[in-house]
């Protein structure tokens, strides 16, 4: 028995003892690709299957076989536009998946560019039923951020106007409060590095909104609400709260729950 044989009814493992790190954006990318093969593939493949059962009817009446053409034509149009109207939705839903996929990646890389500056960035923290899109932990201590990425309306001024209290996104409050999920992602952010450090570290609350102007009219707000552009700028005027052995140690607990 050869070598490479023998190795092969041996058990195996990984040739790496963690997991690696996610990417900015992975489960947008992971739930992209659910859509695309629980919503979409089917609708695509039952017409096309009808159309070629009919093509095949079709045939066999030209060549004078007993066959059912005109039924299986309505059957396959009939399935054709089932799928369309199936179809609408799934690919607006896709389109919007896309984009936040595209500013979650936008703010990544924003936030990958401040390790030059003593930074260390988590991407795409995943917990319980839900994701925490970036942490940043630096010297000026550390962030959990969360990602909004909305389109603009073409018709008129596109700005996010945020008072301390709420956010209006081109003069519309959103479905969902992004301040409130910033607060409960850096009390996640908290109690993850608490039970893995005993280190109780007070996380500060970003919501980023990529591409757009924010209009602030609260001088000192507990979230901070800034566009990628302006964040640097911001950390800028924050002062030091952490030396370099801490940043590590607070970003290795974050990291290491990422993997788990």
């Amino acid at each position: 028995m050869s070598v490479s044989a023998r190795a092969g009814q041996r058990k195996t493992r990984p040739p790496f003892k963690q997991r690696p790190l996610r990417l900015p954006g992975q489960s947008l990318a992971e739930r992209i690709d659910a859509v695309l093969m629980d919503k979409l593939l089917l609708w695509i493949f039952m017409p096309t299957f009808m159309v070629v059962v009919a093509a095949i009817e079709w045939v066999g009446w030209a060549f004078s076989v007993n066959r059912r053409p005109v039924t299986c034509t309505v059957a396959a149009v009939g399935m054709a536009l089932v799928s369309i109207y199936k179809i609408r939705p799934v690919l607006r839903e896709l389109r919007l998946l896309r984009q936040g996929l595209d500013g979650e990646k936008i703010v990544g890389q924003a936030l990958d560019q401040l390790r030059a500056d003593g930074y260390l960035v988590v991407h795409d923290l995943v917990q319980d039923g839900y994701n925490i899109d970036h942490v940043l932990v630096g010297p000026t201590g550390v962030y959990a951020i969360e990602t909004k990425t909305i389109s603009k309306p073409a018709d008129h001024d596109a700005r996010v106007v945020y008072n301390g209290d709420r956010v209006l996104v081109a003069g519309s409050e959103p479905d969902r409060d992004p301040l409130k999920q910033a607060m409960a992602a850096a009390d996640r952010v908290s109690e993850i590095i608490e039970e893995r450090t005993g280190h109780k570290v007070k996380i500060r609350p970003v919501v980023v909104y990529p591409g757009w102007f924010i209009q602030r009219k609260c001088p000192s707000p507990q979230v901070w609400v800034v566009n990628e552009k302006y964040l640097p700028g911001w950390l800028d005027h924050e002062p030091v709260r952490l030396d370099p052995a801490h940043i590590r140690l607070y970003a290795t607990a974050l990291e290491s729950s990422a993997r788990c």
